[in-house]
């Protein structure tokens, strides 16, 4: 399996979440509340995830692993209930016992939505990243070709720090009117005897792809032994699934000809998968302590947030970024949904 190494000469740092910029704060009269019952914004995050099809069966994913990316170009909230109803400037809305403001009431999608995990073929685990652009004739690249896409489209991809060094091509997908490809890394030579039926019509048509270039590393990086005292940001850095670590997608999409693009105005779409998941799979650092507390035996701890030690610096259980703390190059997103810088926002949703 090719892979790349960089060396991290430094954990990046976390920064605290920032107060969403809306588009639009929905005004609730006073005295009365929202209908969530009709509308709701989650049903419909919801729907769009059941939406989602995978390059293989089911039980070829570890369905806990699952990582769904959708990023939304417009976001509307809703303002705040009671006396405080008229104040719909978010940075001025601070009333701790307000259940009701700037729950998400409505949102908007763009073309492109992203998915990763950990699939499994044989004996082998190892991760995988699927982009899916909307088909049919409301997506930008659609209205750009002047809605004469084809069958098939083409992608430029960054994935990490790996990119392609020539476009690939994305074929449409009936079953969800949208252009897919789903990436997998793979040692296994005779990957088509190890998969099912519906996987190899994908490997057959081209939305399955083998790409240790661009998908890197296994499940067994962190198997608990390898990882007795570690530092876990510096243990398989480029492992497309690492647990600690965000990972960066960059892409750009065009028709088969190349001659029309979707590129953000070639800037590219930049994506990453940042939430702060931690827990028995998902920490800074594991080791066994002695005689803890002044007691007998041994205990096995999990370090899942601290700011002190090796680990200072972090910023994530402080309350407000220090001073002349530099702005790190990627930025993890601690809510369901964060604007970035280039407009389009996302959700990451992990079940």
């Amino acid at each position: 399996m090719a892979t790349q190494t960089v060396p991290v000469t430094a954990p990046a740092e976390s920064p605290l979440p920032q107060i969403i910029h809306t588009d639009s704060v929905f005004q609730v009269p006073q005295g009365t509340s929202p209908d969530y019952d009709r509308g709701n914004s989650l049903v419909k995050l919801l729907d769009v995830m059941e939406g989602v099809e995978l390059a293989a069966e089911r039980q070829t994913y570890l369905s806990a692993s699952l990582q769904y990316l959708f990023p939304f170009s417009f976001l509307e909230l809703y303002g705040p209930a009671g006396s405080d109803s008229h104040i719909l400037d978010v940075t001025q809305q601070d009333n701790k016992t307000d259940f009701q403001k700037q729950n998400v009431r409505d949102f908007r999608l763009t073309d492109t939505y992203l998915v990763r995990g950990w699939m499994s073929a044989g004996n082998y685990i190892g991760p995988f990243v699927r982009l899916s652009y909307r088909g049919g004739p409301d997506s930008v690249l659609s209205q750009r070709s002047g809605h004469k896409l084809g069958e098939r489209i083409k992608v430029w991809v960054r994935v990490g720090n790996a990119s392609v060094s020539s476009l690939l091509t994305v074929p449409y997908n009936p079953v969800t009117d949208r252009y897919e490809i789903e990436l997998w890394a793979s040692p296994d030579s005779d990957l088509r005897s190890k998969i099912d039926d519906k996987a190899k019509e994908a490997l057959d048509r081209g939305e399955l792809q083998v790409r240790n270039d661009l998908i890197q590393g296994t499940i067994s990086d962190f198997e608990r032994g390898k990882l007795e005292d570690q530092y876990t940001v510096f243990v398989a850095p480029n492992n497309t699934m690492h647990p600690v670590l965000p990972l960066r997608v960059e892409c750009a999409w065009c028709d088969e000809s190349e001659r029309f693009w979707d590129s953000q105005d070639g800037r590219n779409y930049k994506y990453e998968f940042n939430m702060i998941v931690r827990g028995w799979e998902h920490f800074l650092g594991v080791g066994t302590s002695p005689n803890p507390h002044g007691g007998v035996g041994f205990l096995e701890y999990r370090n899942l947030m601290s700011n002190y030690g090796r680990y200072a610096g972090r910023n994530e259980l402080g309350r407000t970024p220090s001073r002349g703390t530099s702005t790190p190059s990627v930025r993890r997103i601690t809510a369901a949904a964060a604007r970035t810088s280039w407009r389009s926002t996302t959700w990451t949703s992990t079940f």
